[in-house]
């Protein structure tokens, strides 16, 4: 006698649908971009050189500008809302643009369907250039940008400041930087404050780099001062608040300052 022995045999209904974009944010001071979904997505097949931001909503020719990213930091685990960190060559290159993502009004996003999948390798709904989407929660840019480092070349007079983010090379004071021969400040005979001779040469005014060009006079007088320049340890930098902005056009935020009696070194 054979005893039969019943079997139910277990069939997973896969998703069909494409997951859709809901709404965004962008947060310049946070520097990251929030995408919500209407379902899960996975995160391990985001390719971020498919979003682009726009400052219009349509592609415009001879009008828009927008900066399609290369990729991210890192991003948050899988979800339906997802928070990534943007890098810092896309951060540089969106607030280089001036009327790109200063607002609400011009932040706007595409969307190719490569983007990004949910957990059934279902592909996102395109969001086409001729139709992009705005932006639901702007957040401009609040940090004050900072001088991280600064190279002097004698032999070419050129005076290169690299800062924390894109600096608006337009609001430059030249004269707000002083060349000390120590960190703290002694005398005036061992500093010099550059004079409005000595010009930027970037061949973009917006830029986290900053080139300069020491004007004759200028470089004349520090070769005079026997102190100054004349090895790594007797050249340092002090900069006001004045001297330059961030790329904020709304409210600027003025660098932070580097105090004459605790000037940074080359």
């Amino acid at each position: 006698r054979s005893t039969l022995f019943p079997y139910t045999t277990l069939f997973r209904s896969y998703d069909t649908t494409d997951p859709v974009l809901e709404y965004y944010s962008l947060n310049l001071t946070a520097e990251t971009l929030t995408l919500s979904f209407d379902e899960t997505v996975n995160t391990s097949s985001l390719k971020m050189q498919f979003i682009t931001l726009h400052s219009e909503p349509i592609d415009a020719i001879g009008a828009l500008q927008a900066v399609t990213f290369t990729g991210d930091d890192a991003v948050t685990a899988d979800g339906p809302v997802i928070v990534i960190d943007i890098m810092r060559y896309d951060l540089d290159r969106i607030k280089a643009r001036p009327s790109l993502a200063r607002n609400s009004g011009n932040t706007f996003l595409s969307m190719m369907s490569s983007a990004i999948s949910d957990q059934d390798e279902n592909r996102v709904s395109v969001i086409s250039t001729s139709l992009a989407q705005q932006v639901s929660d702007f957040t401009d840019d609040s940090i004050a940008p900072e001088l991280t480092s600064f190279d002097l070349n004698m032999n070419t007079s050129v005076l290169t400041l690299s800062f924390s983010e894109t600096v608006n090379g337009s609001s430059m004071d030249i004269t707000q930087l002083t060349l000390q021969a120590y960190a703290s400040r002694t005398t005036s005979s061992d500093e010099h404050s550059l004079s409005i001779d000595s010009v930027m040469t970037n061949t973009y005014e917006f830029s986290h780099v900053i080139s300069v060009a020491i004007s004759k006079p200028d470089l004349d007088e520090i070769k005079r001062l026997n102190n100054l320049a004349i090895i790594n340890t007797q050249t340092f930098v002090s900069i006001t608040a004045g001297f330059i902005d961030d790329m904020n056009i709304v409210t600027p935020n003025a660098v932070v300052p580097v105090a004459s009696g605790s000037a940074q070194q080359v």
